[in-house]
């Protein structure tokens, strides 16, 4: 991991984070911050890749900005300058954003797309710096006091088990969630979860500096294509797994990637496939599922607050960490970890992140029918300043 191991982890900490991931880094990095000792625990030796599709939307940057973290990290990855959305009829809307190139990063204007293997990798630098004790350890189980609240967890590092108490854990350690489960928080049902897969290619054209969003038909999911330094990009295909080409994910890729006839085609046309494609399940839109228990708090994907509508994740984990990490200083110094004290956490969400996510969810239900997303296209593209004014909405979407 970047800069620790389990070698220098004690047995005891105000705070455990399980999961190193935007909430985990983002949780640990605010704790360290305010002076609390806080272990963050990966599973993972960083850096390592992560499957995502990599995109920190306006409001992600903004809470980098928030948490002070240093916007030399990300010089390497430009600012997008717009983006563009494809309907499964062939309309195309979206522009660029005039964001000019001598703006200060972390602004309203400012969503870029950063490989999660630096992203990540940054935000563990940053909370170790502050103080954090940093260790590659696999979370298998939590500990409990004697009266049945979490005080810790059982893990697998590098020298063998570990035990590690806290009086509060934050578990940001996504879809297979130890912490989530621990707790008996469920997995969401089939229409509440989604399946994507991206690759990274080399040689795109004709990107601009923007985002491409591709609108599949029935059973084809939405694909896109974000533009890296030096003509790179993530490349990705997405669906609900309870759609009928979920169960051909694979194959629905490779047609986006290659198939002459895709929309795709025309900026990765002699574009090469660098590394194996990568899948991954989400768990999408929170439905008042509890983020609290006595002794535990959940962010991220563990707590399953994933966008429904673009299966984005990163802005969401990181305002839940950050939710996470100010009720648990709060926690801290009340003396006090129980139930009513944390679900603060669940109040702060919803007032947050779930206005935003209920209405992904409704334009999600009705976007699903093809005909509907090109109407919705249509409409856009026929109002005076509507493609304008969706640049910045879709660059906001991570």
């Amino acid at each position: 991991m970047v800069g620790g191991s389990a070698a220098g982890l004690r047995d005891r900490y105000e705070v455990i984070v399980v999961g190193a991931g935007p909430a985990g880094g983002a949780a640990a990095l605010r704790l360290a911050r305010a002076g609390v000792d806080v272990a963050l625990l990966d599973r993972a030796a960083f850096p390592r890749d992560k499957s995502c599709g990599d995109l920190l939307g306006t409001w992600a940057t903004h809470l980098l900005g928030r948490l002070r973290v240093d916007p030399a990290r990300f010089a390497a990855y430009p600012p997008l300058d717009g983006a563009i959305l494809y309907t499964p009829g062939g309309c195309v809307v979206g522009a660029g954003v005039g964001r000019a190139a001598d703006a200060p990063p972390f602004t309203a204007l400012d969503a870029r797309v950063v490989p999660r293997l630096h992203f990540d990798a940054a935000l563990v630098a940053e909370a170790r710096a502050a103080g954090a004790t940093v260790a590659t350890v696999r979370a298998t189980g939590l500990l409990r006091d004697a009266g049945g609240a979490v005080a810790g967890i059982r893990g697998q590092g590098p020298g063998g088990e570990v035990a590690i108490r806290a009086p509060l854990t934050i578990g940001a350690d996504g879809w297979t969630s130890v912490v989530a489960r621990g707790i008996g928080v469920a997995r969401a049902a089939s229409d509440w979860t989604g399946l994507a897969t991206r690759a990274y290619v080399e040689g795109a054209r004709g990107l601009d500096g923007r985002m491409h969003f591709f609108v599949g038909g029935p059973g084809r999911g939405y694909g896109w294509i974000f533009p890296l330094p030096g003509g790179g990009a993530n490349v990705g295909l997405g669906l609900v797994a309870d759609e009928p080409g979920a169960n051909r994910l694979g194959d629905l890729f490779d047609r986006f990637l290659h198939d002459p006839a895709s929309p795709a085609r025309p900026f990765l046309a002699g574009a090469r496939v660098a590394g194996p494609a990568r899948a991954w399940p989400l768990a999408f839109g929170w439905r008042d599922t509890p983020l609290s228990a006595p002794g535990a708090l959940l962010a991220g994907d563990a707590g399953s607050l994933v966008s429904p509508l673009s299966g984005s994740g990163i802005h969401n984990a990181l305002a839940s960490g950050i939710s996470a990490a100010r009720t648990a200083r709060r926690a801290l110094r009340l003396g006090d970890f129980g139930a009513d004290t944390l679900r603060e956490h669940d109040r702060r969400c919803r007032r947050v992140l779930g206005w935003r996510l209920a209405l992904e969810a409704w334009f999600q239900a009705r976007l699903r029918d093809p005909r509907a997303f090109d109407r919705f296209g249509r409409a856009v593209a026929a109002l005076p300043g509507g493609p304008r004014l969706l640049a910045p909405i879709l660059l906001n979407l991570g």
